[in-house]
């Protein structure tokens, strides 16, 4: 799926207030970390243009491997320098939004009214470094020119900013608009407020389903009574190949260990770690039960692995607004997020692509038909 939205988000922290309008934010880029490129650019500059004082004409390999160096730190200072010009600010009205902005290319002005945007759009940003990874909520009017996205909320946190974003719909009578793994889930702003079983009486969303189709491989239903079933997840979270690599590693280093006279103990016990780590990650993951439970007012989650912070155990069916596929917390694949305004439930990690698609159209036809 082609990137949505604008993409200066990656510098900008805004938490747009629109209850009283009309409303002046500034959405310049940060200062902090254009200062930060600018001295570390000059300083590396400096570093290697003292480096290449002392050599010689003739070391002229010396000279092409450095001076490509040096213009990386001239870059970094130049760009820094570019960001600190950079400034824009919008003034929100009754009727649209007001930009005024200042480049490297001069100033630039403009107007749309709220009815020119897309919509109101979320959308999950993953930044991802050597250890670590952050995880940014995005929401923004959407235009079809990218350089008109208007930010509005922009914060490193996992959490959903649910409520916010159906407000900034409400009062702009704008789409709710949420970026998936199956593309752009749309919805209007007068059903926010709708559960997913009224939207399926209106017909605004399908639940075609055959009852008779046989689950996909990691899933089996349990009926218990003509009012009640349970949807059972028998794949399990993390991939076999995965564990498998590790497990492999630390057998060959705990082995390694009998043939080398090089610190056998400490080689024996990070064998040990490697591989009886995934191995205990393999026997917890295949212990711990995970069902879906419905009857005909509630929808509850058993999985004594998921963490409360993330994921609520039930909702009542009328809580229940959407259910769609998105990547899982970390990049680990993909899962099923059941939303509502009390927080969502996340279910299906390790469930195929096929396996997920079918949980969501078994889901909401049980829920429609309930």
């Amino acid at each position: 799926m082609a990137e949505l939205g604008s993409r200066d988000w990656h510098s900008v922290r805004v938490k747009v207030d629109l209850s009283t309008l009309p409303r002046t934010v500034d959405l310049s880029p940060k200062r902090g970390g254009a200062v930060v490129q600018i001295v570390f650019g000059i300083a590396w500059s400096v570093f290697i243009w003292s480096m290449l004082i002392d050599v010689r004409q003739e070391d002229l390999p010396v000279l092409l491997f450095a001076v490509p160096f040096s213009l990386i730190g001239l870059g970094l200072a130049l760009n820094g320098l570019a960001t600190l010009r950079r400034k824009r600010s919008a003034v929100f009205r009754g009727d649209g939004v007001e930009v005024e902005g200042r480049g490297l290319w001069g100033a630039d002005s403009w107007y749309q009214p709220y009815t020119a945007f897309k919509g109101v759009l979320h959308r999950e940003e993953v930044v991802k470094r050597k250890n670590s990874s952050t995880t940014y909520q995005i929401v923004e009017l959407l235009h079809d020119d990218p350089k008109r996205c208007v930010l509005l909320y922009v914060r490193p946190t996992t959490k959903l900013p649910r409520e916010r974003w159906e407000s900034y719909a409400r009062l702009l009578k704008l789409p709710a608009l949420e970026a998936g793994a199956a593309g752009v889930v749309e919805r209007d702003h007068g059903d926010l407020d709708k559960s997913l079983k009224d939207l399926v009486d209106e017909g605004k969303v399908s639940h075609a389903f055959d009852p008779d189709a046989e689950a996909p491989r990691g899933l089996y239903v349990e009926r218990r009574d003509a009012d009640s079933l349970k949807v059972v997840i028998t794949a399990g979270r993390y991939p076999l190949w995965f564990l498998g690599l590790f497990m492999l590693a630390g057998a060959a280093m705990t082995v390694g260990a009998f043939f080398t006279d090089e610190n056998p103990y400490a080689l024996f016990g990070a064998g040990l770690l490697f591989g009886g780590l995934p191995g205990w990650m393999l026997v917890r993951d295949r212990a711990a039960r995970r069902e879906i439970s419905l009857d005909r007012r509630r929808l509850t989650v058993t999985d004594a692995l998921r963490s409360s912070r993330h994921s609520r155990d039930g909702l009542t069916l009328d809580e229940i607004e959407s259910i769609a596929i998105r990547p899982a917390r970390g990049n680990s694949g993909r899962e099923l997020v059941i939303a509502s305004d009390r927080g969502p439930i996340r279910v299906g990690l390790g469930l195929s692509k096929e396996a997920l698609a079918w949980l969501k159209d078994f889901l909401t036809a049980a829920i429609a038909t309930a």
